[in-house]
């Protein structure tokens, strides 16, 4: 689900809007104050300004007149809509109107204007977090770190392009002074788009995988590309985040003119450097890490899994480098102790039966899917469990395809059905489409499987095999709404005691698979 635009309180008088988009005043004086912005004719503050996107499904022009009676003040609209010339023209008199060629490209660069006023009255300082995994993860560990150091806005839910990116910033005010901004793609172009509107002081790339392949060229080289578009917006005084880990994300770096570098993961030579995560259980794990001058450090990290670790890394680097000094491990400590969960993001409920149930419904790609596969394996070792007994846990996984990565589509599902085997997943369930491929690979590797044609049948299935201890992941792309299959779980039905799975249908050979797969486009 969208998330909503958030309201705001920006002040501009309509000479100002004209100025700052580069558009034409043609209706008002020009010395007319309006407060807010919104693209939403339902939203429309008394006094507050419109503006028009048009979209695939839908045109904003369609709703000036609206905006208008909801008592709009200002319309930004297209020159080539000629609102002033249309039958709504009687609707918005009483309307100043600044005409743009591109609606999108103005919302942009009212909320580059918008930044550039906050950061000349506050000194304030942003960090932009881009990445294939991880993104949202590390964007809240950032806020929660730079929270203990002044006021700090952050994106809210999926707010992360070039609609959702502005209307971020739109919401930063004179109280605060960071922001941690996530940034997000899906066509080529966008994050350069996303990085000319916020400047970042500093800019992190989590990793590169196949996310939104399919519009962006195809290939893994092509997402690093698009990625790292955001180290090529940084300042020479900023900072480039980089994941020593990631031979692409080094590639990336070498785009960015800032002066300062600092890299993290789990690779020798990484400043930011993870050594060990002792003890890991459902609730997190002692890390152990070394950061740039060679301090080791210990604290209790509430996260699970070995990603989520990493993530807090590159969040450090950032923060400290913003800072300009290591954090005090107290201050460390009392940021993650306000660490909300992350909706969707391996978030782990423990249900009453004794089953765990690991929600990465969120959205998927091959990257994410490997890194949720590992956190339910540590979660099914005995060491992970205070359950009595030396007997590994049963994993479950009931995945939905993933989608938009184009022709890699066949390959990075058969991939997926060989991590399956690896991580030795005990029972696979499938909602349908593309992750049938998988279900076959790791068929073919002993594992079981049970494919359903959608997320109503995985529920179906899951409910009817899941037994009594077991670590249950649910994961799948946007477009699948595996959180149907979660909330189906959390309402009951997750367990039936010593009830062993039946032996499923024998799903279909590979190459049938293959073929159905690249005969249909998959669709977000």
């Amino acid at each position: 689900m969208a998330t909503p635009i958030p309201k705001n309180r920006i002040a501009r008088t309509s000479s100002a809007i004209a100025a700052a988009t580069g558009g034409t005043l043609v209706r008002g004086d020009g010395a007319r104050a309006h407060t807010s912005i919104t693209t939403d004719s339902r939203e429309v503050a008394q006094g507050g300004m419109f503006l028009a996107l048009r979209g695939e499904n839908f045109d904003g022009h369609a709703f000036v007149a609206a905006a208008a009676r909801a008592g709009a003040t200002l319309l930004i609209v297209e020159r080539a809509a000629r609102v002033l010339e249309s039958a709504e023209a009687a609707a918005i008199a009483d309307a100043d109107v600044v005409e743009v060629d591109d609606t999108l490209v103005a919302w942009g660069a009212l909320a580059r204007d918008h930044l550039q006023r906050w950061r000349a009255a506050t000194s304030g300082k942003l960090v932009a977090i881009t990445g294939s995994a991880g993104k949202t993860t590390t964007k809240a560990l950032l806020a929660a770190l730079l929270g203990e150091m002044g006021e700090t806005l952050a994106t809210v839910g999926n707010l992360n392009n070039r609609i959702g990116v502005p209307a971020t910033l739109f919401c930063v005010e004179p109280h605060h002074r960071f922001v941690a901004l996530e940034v997000g793609t899906s066509v080529p172009g966008e994050i350069a788009a996303l990085g000319a509107i916020s400047a970042p002081d500093a800019a992190i790339l989590t990793n590169v995988g196949l996310a939104h392949a399919e519009h962006l060229g195809g290939t893994r080289a092509d997402v690093g590309r698009e990625k790292g578009a955001l180290y090529a917006a940084l300042p020479e005084d900023g900072c480039a985040v980089v994941n020593l880990d990631d031979d692409e994300v080094l590639r990336q770096a070498s785009r960015s003119r800032a002066r300062t570098t600092v890299h993290f993961g789990r690779a020798e030579g990484a400043g930011y450097r993870l050594l060990q995560r002792r003890r890991p259980t459902e609730t997190g794990a002692r890390l152990v890490f070394t950061r740039p001058a060679g301090e080791h450090l210990e604290l209790d990290f509430p996260l699970a899994g070995e990603a989520a670790a990493i993530d807090f890394l590159a969040a450090l680097a950032a923060a400290e480098f913003l800072a300009g000094r290591p954090l005090e491990p107290d201050v460390l400590a009392r940021a993650l102790g306000k660490l909300a969960p992350v909706a969707g993001r391996a978030q782990i409920h423990l249900l009453p039966s004794g089953t765990t149930v690991i929600d990465d419904s969120y959205n998927a790609n091959p990257s994410s899917m490997m890194a949720a596969l590992d956190l339910a394996s540590e979660l099914a070792r005995p060491a992970a469990t205070a359950r009595s007994g030396p007997a590994r846990r049963r994993i479950v996984a009931v995945l939905g395809e993933m989608r938009e990565l184009g022709s890699a589509s066949y390959e990075a599902h058969a991939e997926l059905g060989d991590h399956l085997a690896r991580v030795r997943v005990d029972l696979a369930i499938g909602c349908g489409g593309a992750i049938d491929l998988t279900l076959a690979r790791a068929s073919q590797a002993g594992v079981v499987v049970l494919p359903g044609a959608n997320t109503d049948e995985a529920l179906a299935l899951a409910r009817a095999h899941i037994e009594v201890g077991d670590v249950v992941l649910v994961k799948g792309s946007r477009g699948v709404r595996t959180e149907r299959v979660v909330a189906g779980l959390l309402a009951g039905g997750d367990a039936k005691a010593s009830k062993k799975p039946e032996k499923p249908e024998k799903p279909e050979k590979p190459e049938k698979q293959e073929k159905a797969a690249k005969a249909e486009k998959k669709t977000p």
